[in-house]
């Protein structure tokens, strides 16, 4: 694949779901390895581009597999899969049975593929961009154990039988990532690996990661798949049976120390280049057969960013699609560059949806909104208005005084629809619902005969086009 192909490492976070962020690590291993090999690459969040190869992280996390029909995508497989692996929604198994995709190890492949070969298998090593601090001497270290990951009855079990030798264990109550995770990984004297159940497999994003950053690692052997690789000369393996021994007599040593250290910089020689050349040419006739850029059929306006619709917003910071505010006086059609789409024509009655919130909007910021979707929006098309709720009266947001309900807060765009300047549609007000979110929808509706003539009868023209009725008259 040539190096001009552009790539984007776009990582699946759902609203609010901190856990995403450990998926950072594997990211910019990628990142930082296909820079090295001359790719352009792109880091996103939630993002898809129309010009680029995407490799989707966390797909497990609610990818769309239907928006695989309209970028170039590879799921890059970050769970242990099988019988012995994740609860794994059965969708996304499925997606790995079709989909061009990247694993870690191969003994997840068998599970979802009957043909490994079709799969690219990157292992993680060692991470030369985390190695930049000099490294405080292993004797020196003020934590003396240091676990990363979920704490369950077997693990906690397991640390307690270290505590009895005399060695503290330490790990987080909450979950923490990124530099803020690494600055304690650094002062570990080792970090402890053991597998969440007793069938276990080698967790190599931890193992990488620590050794990476200068740090030991001693794990219980995993009992699924026992090639560690090139961990095997790079760690300290204890059986389970004989950890208490090992932190009592041997943890303690100056000849331990003296190993792990050895063992640090034996990974520091570990290099996964080949192996992201051999992915690279394993997909490249995909790469060189990239879907045209499909149009959005849906508008998103609020800060959330969703994937698979055209994101608007007047604020750059936020990372739209494109720079556009719907709150001010536009005419249409609209031209606009994206990233995600290509350049697109926002044409008038040519989407399904729109999703804004209206919050803080006065009179006649919320008057354009609205005027703007009536304009962009099909017949039947719906408007989401979404504002929360926690904390929130609803009333002062709309800037309307109190209203019974809600609907009510909508009667300008639907009862007195003529006041907008409208004439053939109006908005009738499909739902309103108060859970998390106060959300109003509303669709876009054809006015009846009696609606347009009551309307006429209230309008100083009577709802009629000026200028060809009088060229019509004078005719």
């Amino acid at each position: 694949m040539a190096a001009a192909v552009k790539l984007n490492i776009c990582v699946i976070q759902p609203k609010g779901y901190v856990f995403s962020l450990g998926l950072l690590d594997q990211a910019i291993y990628f990142q930082y390895y296909l820079q090295e090999m001359g790719y352009r690459v792109e880091l996103t969040k939630n993002r898809l581009r129309a010009d680029a190869v995407n490799f989707i992280f966390g797909g497990h996390l609610g990818f769309d597999p239907d928006l695989a029909a309209r970028y170039t995508c590879v799921l890059v497989n970050l769970e242990q899969v099988g019988s012995d692996g994740c609860n794994l929604a059965p969708a996304y198994v499925e997606m790995l049975g079709r989909l061009p995709v990247i694993d870690y190890d191969p003994a997840n492949v068998a599970a979802y593929r009957a043909d490994p070969s079709e799969v690219a298998i990157v292992p993680f090593q060692f991470m030369p961009y985390l190695r930049r601090e000099p490294l405080t001497p292993v004797a020196e270290r003020p934590i003396d154990v240091l676990f990363i990951g979920s704490v369950n009855q077997r693990r906690f079990d397991l640390f307690e039988k270290i505590r009895a030798a005399g060695v503290e264990v330490s790990y987080f109550d909450g979950p923490l990532f990124g530099p803020e995770r690494d600055a304690f990984i650094r002062q570990a004297k080792c970090m402890l690996n053991t597998g969440f159940y007793g069938r276990n497999r080698l967790e190599q994003t931890r193992l990488s990661h620590s050794l990476s950053l200068g740090t030991p690692v001693v794990s219980t052997r995993p009992n699924v798949g026992n090639d560690c690789g090139v961990f095997e000369d790079c760690t300290t393996w204890v059986d389970e049976a004989e950890i208490v021994d090992f932190f009592r007599n041997t943890f303690p040593t100056q000849e331990w120390c003296e190993l792990a250290q050895a063992q640090v910089e034996n990974f520091t020689r570990t290099d996964p280049t080949a192996d992201f050349e051999a992915m690279l040419a394993h997909f490249a006739l995909l790469f060189d057969a990239m879907p045209q850029a499909h149009r959005p059929a849906v508008i998103n306006t609020t800060s959330d960013y969703r994937l698979g619709w055209l994101n608007l917003a007047e604020d750059a910071r936020l990372a739209p699609d494109a720079v556009l505010d719907l709150t001010q006086a536009l005419e249409w059609p609209q031209q606009v560059d994206t990233a995600s789409f290509g350049t697109i024509a926002l044409q008038p009655e040519s989407f399904s949806a729109i999703l804004a919130n209206p919050a803080r909007l006065s009179g006649a910021a919320l008057d354009n909104l609205m005027r703007n979707c009536m304009a962009l929006l099909q017949n039947q098309g719906h408007v989401i208005l979404s504002v929360p709720a926690k904390g929130a009266d609803v009333t002062s947001i709309f800037h309307k005084s109190a209203a019974p309900d809600l609907t009510a807060l909508m009667e300008p765009y639907t009862e007195s629809f003529w006041q907008m300047g409208w004439f053939s549609h109006r908005f009738a007000v499909e739902g309103t619902a108060v859970d998390g979110d106060v959300q109003i929808v509303l669709r876009k509706v054809e006015t009846t005969p009696r609606e347009r003539n009551s309307m006429r009868a209230s309008d100083p023209h009577f709802g009629l086009d000026q200028a060809p009725y009088l060229a019509a008259v004078a005719g």
